[in-house]
C-alpha cells in the first residue's frame, strides 16, 4: 500500500502528472491565442499595413523611380492637383457607373437563378458547374473572345442583327459597341456580369441553404404566396448575404482594370480609357501615372483616393445592412 501511495505520488511514476499544461507554461490561454495570431498579425502588416502607409506618405511627394533623385517633399501638392484633375472627376464617374450597373444586373439575374437551383432536384450540380465556369476562365482570354463578339462587321452579335434585319426587312445601323463612346463602359459591363455571375450564384445558394425549411412550410400552411414567402422568409434571412455580397462586388467593381484594358485599350488600337475617356477607369488612372508617365507621388494619391471611395462605399453598405427594417 505503500508503494502504491508512493508511486501516486511520484511524478516520475505518474503520467498524468509528467503532462506539460503549455497553456500555463504560456501564460494563460489568451496568451496562446495571442501567440497563435501572430503569423495573422505580421501577414497584414507586412502585406496590407506597411504598403498603404508607405504608398499614403509617397502621395506627399514628387518622386520617379526613373530618376536618380531622391523623392522630394511638396505637401499637399499633388492633393491639390488630384481636385483640379478633369480626368479623375471622369474616371471616379465612370467607375460609379461600371459598379452600379455590373453589381446590379447581377444581382438581379443572380438571386432568381439562384432560387431555382436551390428548389432544383435534378441537375443542380452540372448548371452551378455550367454557370461557374466563367469564374475560372482567364480575364484575359475572356476579354478577347469578347472583344470578337463586339466587331462591328463580323462579329457574332452583328451578325445575328444582320439576319435579324433580313428577316424582319427592317433597316438600323449596327452598333459599333466599343468604339462608342456610349456603349463601350456598358459593352464591358456586360462582359463583366457574365463572367463573375456564377460566383454571386454559388454565394446566393449557400446563404438560401442556410434558412430552415420549416419556416417555408409553417408559412404555407397558414397560406402564404410565393411572394409573401420571398418577402417574409427569403429576404430577411438572406440580408447577411446580400450585405456581404454587395459589399465585396462594389469594392471589386470600383477597382475594375483589366477587362477595359484588354478590350478596349489594348484590343482596339484606342489610347488609355478610349473612346473619348469613355472607358476611363480610377485605376487605370492610376496605372497611366505610375507605369506610363512614372509619377508614382501622384500616383499613390490616387491610390489614396480609390482607398477612400471604396472604404465609403464598403462602410455605409455595412452601416445599412445592420439597420433592422420591417418585413
Amino acid at each position: 500500500m505503500g508503494n502504491l501511495i508512493e508511486g501516486r505520488d511520484n511524478p516520475s511514476l505518474n503520467p498524468a502528472q509528467n503532462k506539460i499544461d503549455w497553456g500555463r507554461f504560456f501564460g494563460g490561454r489568451r496568451a496562446l491565442l495571442a501567440y497563435a495570431l501572430i503569423p495573422t498579425i505580421l501577414f497584414f502588416t507586412v502585406f496590407w499595413i506597411y504598403p498603404l502607409g508607405v504608398g499614403f506618405i509617397r502621395s506627399f511627394t514628387d518622386w520617379s523611380p526613373m530618376s536618380v533623385r531622391a523623392p522630394e517633399y511638396i505637401g499637399l501638392e499633388n492633393y491639390e492637383r488630384a481636385l483640379s484633375d478633369r480626368q479623375i472627376g471622369i474616371a471616379i464617374g465612370n467607375s460609379v457607373k461600371f459598379a452600379i450597373f455590373t453589381v446590379g444586373l447581377r444581382l438581379a439575374l443572380a438571386l432568381p437563378l439562384a432560387i431555382l437551383l436551390t428548389n432544383l432536384w435534378r441537375g443542380r450540380s452540372f448548371f452551378r458547374l455550367v454557370y461557374f465556369l466563367p469564374v475560372v476562365t482567364s480575364v484575359i482570354a475572356a476579354g478577347v473572345i469578347w472583344r470578337f463578339l463586339y466587331l462591328p462587321r463580323n462579329g457574332v452579335l452583328n451578325t445575328i442583327l444582320l439576319l435579324v434585319q433580313q428577316v424582319l426587312g427592317v433597316s438600323f445601323d449596327l452598333p459599333r459597341y466599343l468604339q462608342d463612346p456610349n456603349l463601350a463602359l456598358l459593352s464591358i459591363g456586360v462582359m463583366s456580369v457574365w463572367r463573375w455571375l456564377g460566383f454571386v450564384i454559388v454565394l446566393l445558394m449557400a446563404g438560401l441553404s442556410s434558412i430552415p425549411v420549416e419556416f417555408y412550410e409553417a408559412a404555407r400552411i397558414d397560406g402564404a404566396s410565393r411572394f409573401q414567402l420571398f418577402r417574409r422568409i427569403t429576404l430577411p434571412l438572406l440580408r447577411p448575404t446580400l450585405v456581404f455580397v454587395l459589399v465585396t462586388e462594389i469594392a471589386s467593381e470600383l477597382q475594375v482594370f483589366t477587362e477595359a484594358f484588354v478590350m478596349v485599350s489594348r484590343g482596339s488600337g484606342t489610347s488609355l480609357g478610349g473612346p473619348a475617356n469613355s472607358t476611363l477607369t480610377i485605376v487605370m488612372l492610376f496605372y497611366q501615372s505610375a507605369f506610363r508617365n512614372f509619377e508614382f507621388g501622384y500616383a499613390s494619391t490616387i491610390a489614396v483616393i480609390i482607398f477612400v471611395i471604396v472604404a465609403t462605399f464598403s462602410i455605409v453598405q455595412l452601416w445599412l445592412g445592420r439597420r433592422r427594417w420591417e418585413y
